[in-house]
């Protein structure tokens, strides 16, 4: 229980004085991964040779054969000389006489010469929001469900004018890029950005955020916290685009209520809490964030007191530690199975599988079974007519009730859920025992037996072995 209460800790939502953390978004910001078709300038000191050719060219010693005899090189090793100064546009050479370019003038002048090449950057990568722009291969976040996460919508369009308005960014990473990829360090930066030419978007990835949904307790309003938000410009654009209809962020957050049974929509109107687990809860809050010893008697004693959960998705911390749980089941019951079911959590339940049987008891409806494509014997799926309740139930560890409620927000609902947790174990098996009959659930131990006893009777007889 120690390492579950440590992983509640480290979940918990930041507190705000006057709202109450009613739910938890995943979310997607959108970053478009780009390659840049630049032309970069390398500077170097202007070797001997050269500069040698050049002196004499201003001096109007412009007969390849008197600068060839004036040196003391031979013919050819001018002549590959003055064609590599020529395909540099350093030299003329009209009539078979040479003559200094503009290019050449001034290489002469300041004693270096300067490299126009053609290169691609690859590894740039820009907030879709913000418009910031960063080295691609710094971006360290996962990357979101785009299928269950709230995915927001591009603000910024990644083209050649945007490119050239942020050229100064741009070339500061291509210079980090050159020390970062040499162990010369900052001796390494030989070239400079010179020119953006062209713009390709090579994809578009959605990177990892969460988003907290905060009620107020004294008046009609709501709030919205990102977890990780440099001057809040993922909220800006999450409250706009929630205001605007049509858009998908509002269906992702705004059409859960649509989901909701008939039933469930009639009760969800009330928000009748309890007023004790109430303060256990904020109890229980109040000891995890103000002390650095969550192993001590009295959090654990507080932990497994009847109460709601600390946040809306407690029981995952049950489930990414399920190898600390001494249990023979798992039994989750839901009623809007579109809203429980994530890639993420159903990972999470595929790991829990490996060690004990889990039962998945959700109401009869379409592309549920998309999520546990993977076979498994101990994932037990009973698609039911009816649910009664939603429920987590972990044999003889803890007991999850979600009630749903709703707020009303952007002139449509928002349905978020309060989990009633219950630790006694007498409480947990009565209602296990319930779940059991109620759907008509094989016992773990028995449904094993009974799927070895239909493998084995249906794999045909050996050949060549005579019954015994």
């Amino acid at each position: 229980m120690k390492d579950i209460i440590h992983d509640v800790k480290r979940s918990l939502p930041k507190r705000i004085d006057g709202f109450e953390h009613i739910k938890t978004y995943n979310a997607g910001i959108p970053y478009a991964l780009v390659t840049l078709e630049c032309l970069t300038r390398r500077i170097t000191d202007l070797n001997l040779f050269f500069e040698s050719i050049l002196r004499l060219t201003e001096l109007n010693v412009n007969k390849p054969e008197d600068i060839s005899f004036i040196l003391g090189v031979p013919d050819n090793i001018l002549n590959e000389a003055i064609a590599d100064m020529v395909s540099a546009d350093l030299i003329g050479l009209p009539g078979g006489r040479l003559s200094l370019t503009r290019k050449g003038k001034e290489t002469l002048a300041n004693g270096k010469r300067i490299l126009t090449e053609k290169r691609y950057l690859s590894d740039i990568a820009v907030d879709l929001i913000t418009g910031r722009i960063c080295d691609a291969s710094l971006l360290k976040r996962g990357k979101a469900d785009k299928r269950n996460d709230v995915i927001l919508d591009h603000v910024i369009k990644a083209d050649n004018d945007f490119f050239n308005a942020h050229f100064r960014d741009i070339s500061r990473i291509f210079r980090e890029q050159q020390k970062n990829n040499s162990v010369f360090g900052k001796d390494s930066v030989i070239s400079e950005l010179y020119k953006i030419v062209n713009t390709k978007v090579r994809t578009v990835e959605y990177l990892q955020n969460k988003i907290d949904l905060y009620k107020s307790s004294t008046i009609k309003d709501q709030l919205f916290e990102f977890e990780s938000d440099h001057n809040e410009e993922y909220k800006k654009a999450l409250y706009s685009q929630l205001k605007l209809q049509g858009s998908s962020v509002r269906l992702q957050i705004l059409t859960e209520w649509n989901q909701l049974p008939r039933a469930l929509k009639n009760n969800g109107m009330r928000d009748d809490a309890d007023p004790m687990m109430l303060s256990e809860r904020d109890e229980l809050i109040g000891k995890l964030t103000g002390s650095a010893d969550v192993e001590s008697d009295e959090i654990t004693e507080a932990f497994r007191k009847h109460r709601y959960s600390v946040y809306d998705k407690e029981y995952l911390s049950f489930f990414r530690y399920y190898h600390k749980l001494k249990c023979r089941y798992v039994i989750i019951c839901s009623t809007i199975p579109h809203t429980f079911f994530t890639n993420n959590t159903c990972e999470l339940i595929y790991d829990m599988a490996s060690k004990f049987t889990v039962y998945i008891v959700y109401k009869n409806v379409k592309n549920v079974e998309r999520f546990f494509k993977k076979k498994n014997d101990n994932i037990i799926l009973v698609p039911a007519e009816f649910v009664e309740r939603d429920c987590i139930c972990i044999d003889s560890t803890v007991l999850f009730y979600p009630e749903h409620h709703i707020i009303g927000a952007f002139d449509s609902n928002i349905v978020y859920t309060r989990n009633e947790c219950f630790f006694d174990e007498k409480d947990i098996e009565e209602a296990s025992q319930r779940l059991f009959e109620l759907y008509e659930l094989p016992k773990p131990d028995k449904g094993r037996k009974e799927k070895k006893r239909r493998k084995k009777q249906s794999k045909p007889d050996t050949p060549g072995k005579a019954d015994t």
